[in-house]
């Protein structure tokens, strides 16, 4: 009989889409099992029997179980509050004063603390190396995977394999960046990106600018892209595939690719002050709809770029453009400003902040597909409403 599986009351009611509240009144009226919590605070729930509640409590006529129906995704993996991220209820700034990128990955994959350092990256073949050169940069981590993919990694679908392996994988993303060429052997990470991108010796400001960045792109929550990760764990679909899911909807220019846009006019407004005038209706690198008062991640970034003086015109000129916005203090730069900060300053094209966020929020994705393959086969699927075809008139 496989092990019961216990949730917190918070999570049973996002499952149930109630209030805590109605999940206490479940449980005094005996519907819901409990039991105290070993951490000591509050009760847990067991999960399979939060999800028959879920799917209406019954059985259909085949006595099969009904595919319930979807409310809403509980994750352990991130949670944003209005000022401010957290990874595993660890707030994120505070966490990235003290501990660097592989720590980092970790702790957003769930593994043991040490894992990410002591990971050996899977084996790419000479051939498939050599072809990731002519991959666009953007593109290369899905790249990677697909050729690692080819070659039979990422197969797996058990859920305790998945941090593991996407601990290798990460350092074969980061050499991927110097593809087709010999990738920095740095033993710190960040410092390792730098070198690959800029194939110059990192100043130590520069690679904390670069650290703190990654650190907070691994993961955002239920994203587009983690979203259509676990879909595609929902379905069974091995690591890999997960994977490319997620970078698929990574790669539309309201998400991942979103900081080329803004390096491009950032980049103008550097060499040219005044041409970068934002729409203040779709301001790109201003504004973000979780945090009212400023992206707690951009502030994070952008605090490590003001102690590197090559980054000084270019925050002035990114401070430039939003004094041209209202000043209400719901137009602070976001984190597609600080990728584009990033990338302007080290001289790289505009493609390199989209891959920058593809490699860091590889974590996010395979840390929701672990979480995903440990639930319910195929939950991911919506309602549709009935549309009549057919001509509109006669």
């Amino acid at each position: 009989m496989p092990e019961r599986v216990w949730i917190t009351t918070q999570e049973a009611a996002q499952r149930l889409g109630v209030k805590p509240e109605t999940v206490y009144a479940y449980v005094s009226r005996g519907i819901l099992v409990s039991r105290r919590n070993p951490a000591g605070r509050g009760s847990l729930l067991d999960r399979d029997q939060v999800d028959r509640l879920a799917a209406g409590g019954r059985r259909g006529a085949t006595g099969e179980r009904r595919v319930h129906r979807f409310r809403s995704v509980a994750s352990a993996v991130s949670r944003s509050s209005a000022d401010a991220l957290y990874y595993r209820d660890q707030e994120v700034t505070s966490w990235s004063e003290e501990h660097d990128l592989a720590d980092s990955v970790d702790l957003v994959l769930g593994v043991t603390p040490g894992t990410v350092r002591g990971a050996a990256p899977p084996t790419l073949r000479p051939g498939p190396w050599r072809e990731l050169g002519r991959v666009p940069l953007d593109r290369r981590p899905a790249g990677v995977v697909t050729r690692l993919a080819e070659q039979g990694w990422g197969l797996t679908s058990d859920p305790a394999e998945v941090g593991p392996a996407t601990a290798g994988l990460v350092h074969l993303l980061v050499a991927a960046l110097a593809a087709p060429g010999h990738p920095a052997d740095d033993e710190d990470l960040a410092s390792r990106v730098v070198r690959n991108l800029t194939r110059a010796d990192p100043d130590p400001g520069v690679v904390a600018a670069v650290d703190a960045l990654l650190i907070q792109l691994l993961d955002h929550g239920l994203t587009a892209s983690t979203t259509a990760a676990r879909a595609a764990a929902s379905a069974r679909a091995g690591l890999a595939d997960c994977l490319l899911a997620g970078y698929a909807a990574l790669a539309g220019r309201a998400h991942g690719t979103a900081p080329a846009a803004v390096h491009v006019e950032l980049a103008r407004e550097v060499h040219e002050p005044g041409s970068w005038r934002p729409d203040p209706q779709h301001p790109p690198g201003f504004g973000h709809f979780l945090y009212g008062a400023g992206d707690p991640r951009a502030d994070a970034v952008l605090a490590r770029w003001e102690r590197v003086p090559a980054a000084a015109p270019v925050l002035e000129a990114l401070d430039r453009a939003r004094t041209r916005l209202p000043g209400d203090g719901s137009y602070e730069p976001n984190i597609d400003a600080a990728v584009a900060v990033s990338t302007v300053t080290l001289g790289l094209p505009p493609e390199a902040g989209p891959a920058l966020f593809a490699l860091a929020r590889t974590a996010g994705l395979a840390a929701h597909t672990a979480e995903e393959l440990a639930e319910d086969l195929l939950r991911w699927r919506g309602r549709a409403a009935t549309r009549a075809s057919g001509p509109q008139t006669w």
